[in-house]
């Protein structure tokens, strides 16, 4: 930051007391983030009817730890600005960006799995995304084992086999979903495609609504842009500082992305009508 922009803020100013009460609002709608996503779905419920159609994969339980981490970033914003020194908020940006945006794209990847009223396309990305995230798993153990051994040239015989490991287990996976899309009737073309986040915010909310546009400007935040920072360090906007105005977006979409996958989840729990 440059030196006319401090860091820090007292509570009182209006850019202040906005982004106060966005925050306080965020912590609240995190902890009801993660009740809701914690609570049994009724028998009858879509969800549950969604998990019988694709079991065994734990769906209920990847909506329930994708809401819990959401709403841990949620509050982990709340203490890095609020609760470091009272009466005093401490706006460290470049730490604020990728969290702010890893909320986006929790709250965007389950309103995507649970938005839509047809129950195919529910199975289609519930399977896509599980399959995925079952793929990356097996890929990353070798990552995994070269930050474990600190030894980025693994011993020949140890690469080996876990190349060989990897690949048994790639075929094993992709049998397991083979047999969970057939009995679901998922056609085999369609589930065997990777997520990417893009796909989640354009399915969830439209590829050019406020939310992926801030999303986008987050992502570039988040990789650091030496010109687009100064910018921002350097700029105001009406009686206040360009990227507290900013911030003061980025909290408020984030506390409606959250607000409104409170009710998509309340929603695909509740009993049927």
């Amino acid at each position: 930051m440059s030196d006319d922009m401090p860091r820090v803020s007292t509570v009182g100013n209006r850019w202040s007391d906005m982004t106060y009460g966005q925050l306080v609002r965020a912590e609240k709608l995190g902890h009801q983030l993660a009740v809701s996503t914690a609570a049994d779905s009724q028998p009858d419920s879509r969800l549950a009817d969604d998990a019988e159609a694709i079991r065994p994969l734990a769906i209920a339980q990847y909506v329930k730890k994708r809401g819990e981490n959401a709403a841990l970033l949620a509050r982990v914003i709340h203490r890095l600005v609020l609760e470091r020194e009272e009466g005093k908020m401490h706006f460290e940006f470049p730490a604020l960006y990728p969290l702010i945006r890893a909320v986006y794209e929790d709250c965007a990847t389950l309103t995507w799995l649970l938005a839509p009223p047809e129950k195919e396309l529910r199975l289609l990305r519930f399977t896509r995304l599980l399959w995925a995230d079952q793929r990356f798993y097996v890929a990353n153990h070798v990552l995994l084992a070269t930050a474990l051994t600190g030894d980025p040239r693994l011993p020949e015989k140890q690469a080996a086999a876990l190349t060989s490991h990897m690949e048994s287990e790639k075929v094993a996976v992709d049998e397991h979903f083979t047999g969970i899309a057939a009995r679901a009737s998922i056609p085999d073309g369609e589930w065997k495609k990777a997520v990417t986040i893009r796909e989640t915010f354009d399915g969830a909310f439209g590829d050019s609504s406020l939310t992926h546009v801030l999303w986008r400007f987050l992502s570039d935040l988040s990789h650091y842009s030496f010109v687009m920072s100064s910018h921002l360090d350097n700029s105001v906007i009406e009686d206040g500082p360009t990227v507290q105005a900013l911030l003061l977006q980025f909290l408020g979409q984030m506390n409606q992305m959250m607000e409104h996958l409170i009710t998509e989840v309340a929603n695909a729990k509740a009993a049927s009508a």
